[in-house]
Formats: C-alpha cells, sequence, structure tokens
C-alpha cells in the first residue's frame, strides 16, 4: 500500500469504510474505498464524472466529511449540495486552497478530480432536519 501522507489518508478511509458493518459490509470491503456510507451510496443515476467524484471523495476527503457510523461526529462539515452555498466557485477555491483546518488539495488532486468531486456532491442531498421531540441519540423514549 502506498505510504506518506496521502497515503495514510487513503488507508484510513478504506479501514473506516471496510470496518462498517451490517448487510452489504462484505460488498463494501471488496469494493475498498469506492464503497462509501449508506447515506451516499446506491445512487445509480450518477453520471461518469459524479461517478469519479464519489470515488475520489471517499478516497480523499472521507477521512474527515463521511461519518464513520451514527453517533460519532465528523472532523469536516457533512458535505451535500448546499455546501459552499451551492456555489462551485467558493467549493473549489476550497478544496484547492484548504482552510485553517482543512489542507489544500491543489498538488494532489488533478483539476478534472476537483470538478468531479464538486458534481458528485451536487447529486447529495441535504440531510433532514431531526424532528424537534425526537429524543437524541442515546437517550430513552
Amino acid at each position: 500500500m502506498k505510504t506518506g501522507r496521502y497515503g495514510f489518508m487513503a488507508a484510513a478511509v478504506l479501514a473506516v469504510l471496510t470496518f462498517q458493518a451490517g448487510p452489504g459490509a462484505h460488498e463494501a470491503r471488496a469494493q475498498g474505498a469506492a464503497a462509501v456510507p449508506a447515506a451516499y451510496a446506491q445512487r445509480g443515476d450518477l453520471n461518469e464524472t459524479q461517478a469519479l467524484g464519489r470515488q475520489v471523495f471517499a478516497q480523499s476527503c472521507g477521512i474527515c466529511h463521511l461519518q464513520p457510523s451514527l453517533g460519532v461526529k465528523t472532523y469536516g462539515p457533512v458535505l451535500n449540495r448546499d455546501a459552499a452555498a451551492g456555489n462551485d466557485e467558493v467549493m473549489r477555491a476550497f478544496i484547492v486552497n484548504g482552510s485553517d483546518r482543512m489542507p489544500g488539495f491543489k498538488y494532489y488532486l488533478k483539476p478534472a478530480e476537483i470538478n468531479a468531486i464538486i458534481a458528485y456532491l451536487r447529486t447529495v442531498p441535504v440531510p433532514a432536519a431531526p424532528a424537534p421531540d425526537a429524543p437524541k441519540q442515546g437517550e430513552a423514549r
């Protein structure tokens, strides 16, 4: 397996994705980093660019932006079509240049891969807000 800074991130993403249990877990292990959590997977309507974006997102961004299991917080925000206020250029700037908490990927990702990530994220629906009277995870009713 590739070593180094980004190789470690890819290995960590693969480990997180492989660890997920439940129906289809053995398929996730077989598919490696291309398999993503249920909220992002099973999108048969993705075009080729969006499918590449899903794969690159899982490999390069998932370690911080994908929730490894229920109840576990992510390091970075969970991303969807409303990320960066829906503005592709703002999202591109974040991916390329990074921020105080996020590294820039201008030397790691090709422009086509960045465009693919953006195209994929524009297909990810905004999660539904929890009901105001719903108990929080871990609370008894």
